[in-house]
């Protein structure tokens, strides 16, 4: 009989042997190495799907990151400066770092290789955290209950060999835990469907214009080289190859290279029609159905799975101050989610090693933990504290002020220790210690 700590089942995910791909997708476009070539040509073919991950790369670059300290004490002050060096110490900047971590959301995932180094201070840090490629993953090597037990990569540099990774020495970001899959899931997958309908749209819309500027060229010939061509005999070989060189003119007749046409004239020199004649048909730019009209409600569509529609308020639609400003907040919470989501995975699977190695006393281990992602609104913050102070719900004290300085960043408060800090220093007070400080010293 079954313990209770026993697992008798499994997650589902599917998947071939020990040694394979997640092979969950359904589409078969979007399976094993295809799914990162299709999401590649997504990325940098489209532009709003490329406008959105560029906002949200320059975003998340400039958060601020630092290290939180464990407790008030000494040790852990020390600690929390230590792991600031170590990820100062790398070869690689941090906001290189977070800007490849978020190709996982183009990808679903981001592998990335640890490398530990010596210091000159003896102790151990980081040399960085390489980039696997999303292409070059060949297959994932499997335990026991699903668990993955590394990454076999396989590249050109590598002379074509299959090279393991095992997961100790890999850094995994997913988009969601999606039943323990090591691929998560692509935010490109919810817009694949329109993605590839607006791609056709596009290129039709194109090949429309293409047309409607020039006109869609007819040829009309004599009925003698339809006649021919239904009688194939000896006698008719030079009818049936005559219709054929026009059918070809008609094909390839555009304003690049064929801008010149020689053709049979319309009337013969007795005045009478030869059956030869060239023209061009156009629609003068209307069509039955708006393909413009369909392909900004597709890209509105793809700005949605993003969020970040408001990149289209003044181009096509108006909106608000207010509704901008909604969207902003929106775009930024969903952008918070995601870098919660990296700070927990760095901090267990990278933090935590790294104080391990170095001997530190789990009581006094740090945090890497990011600072605020959207700058708060100053007349709106602003407001909201003279309502809250009119209101008596609050009083005006220096612990106060120090935040408020913070939340809009203005200089902090002077701390000299003499009595009144914090109050106001009337213009002339300043003015005579400013001319104090710059008087030379005898």
């Amino acid at each position: 009989m079954a313990k209770k700590s026993d697992v008798i089942g499994a997650t589902g995910i599917i998947r071939y042997g020990n040694r394979s791909r997640v092979e969950d997708e359904w589409h078969p476009n979007l399976r094993g190495r295809l799914a990162a070539r299709v999401y590649r040509e997504i990325g940098d073919n489209d532009a709003t799907v490329g406008g959105s991950f560029n906002i949200i790369k320059a975003t998340i670059r400039q958060v601020p990151w630092h290290a939180q300290e464990a407790n008030g004490s000494d040790e852990a002050k020390l600690w929390a400066e230590r792991l600031t060096n170590f990820i100062e110490d790398m070869d690689l900047t941090w906001t290189d770092f977070t800007s490849d971590v978020m190709s996982k959301l183009q990808y679903g995932w981001a592998a990335f290789e640890k490398v530990h180094k010596r210091r000159a201070d003896g102790l151990i840090g980081w040399r960085g955290f390489f980039m696997r490629s999303q292409e070059s993953l060949y297959n994932w090597e499997w335990g026991q209950e699903d668990e993955v037990k590394g990454m076999w990569q396989l590249v050109q540099s590598l002379q074509g060999k299959p090279v393991f990774i095992p997961m100790e020495k890999l850094l995994i970001f997913k988009t969601e835990y999606n039943r323990g899959s090591p691929e998560g899931r692509s935010l490109l997958r919810n817009i694949y469907r329109t993605w590839f309908f607006l791609k056709r749209l596009q290129e039709l819309e194109a090949i429309g214009i293409e047309r409607d500027l020039g006109g869609i060229p007819i040829v009309e010939v004599p009925l003698s080289l339809f006649e021919a061509a239904q009688n194939p005999t000896p006698a008719n070989a030079g009818k049936r190859a005559q219709l054929q060189e026009f059918e070809k003119l008609v094909q390839q007749l555009r304003r690049n290279d064929r801008e010149g046409v020689v053709f049979p004239a319309e009337t013969g020199p007795d005045g009478k029609p030869t059956g030869y004649r060239l023209r061009l048909m156009s629609t003068g730019g209307t069509r039955a159905i708006n393909v413009g009209e369909s392909i900004r409600r597709l890209q509105k569509e793809i700005g949605i799975n993003f969020s970040t529609t408001f990149q289209q308020l003044g181009v096509e639609t108006q909106g608000s101050m207010a509704l901008s400003s909604d969207m902003t907040s929106m775009f930024a919470q969903s952008l918070g989610a995601v870098i919660s989501s990296m700070k927990e995975v760095f901090n267990r699977f990278a933090v935590k090693e790294i104080m391990e190695l170095n001997g530190a006393p789990k009581e006094l281990w740090p945090r890497w933990v990011p600072g605020d992602i959207e700058r708060e609104d100053a007349d709106k913050f602003a407001r909201n504290m003279v309502a809250l102070v009119e209101g008596g719900i609050i009083t005006p004290d220096p612990e106060l002020e120090d935040f408020a300085r913070e939340k809009m960043l203005y200089p902090a408060r002077a701390h000299d220790g003499v009595e009144g800090e914090g109050q106001a220093t009337s213009p002339e007070a300043e003015s005579e210690a400013t001319s104090i400080a710059l008087e030379p010293k005898a």
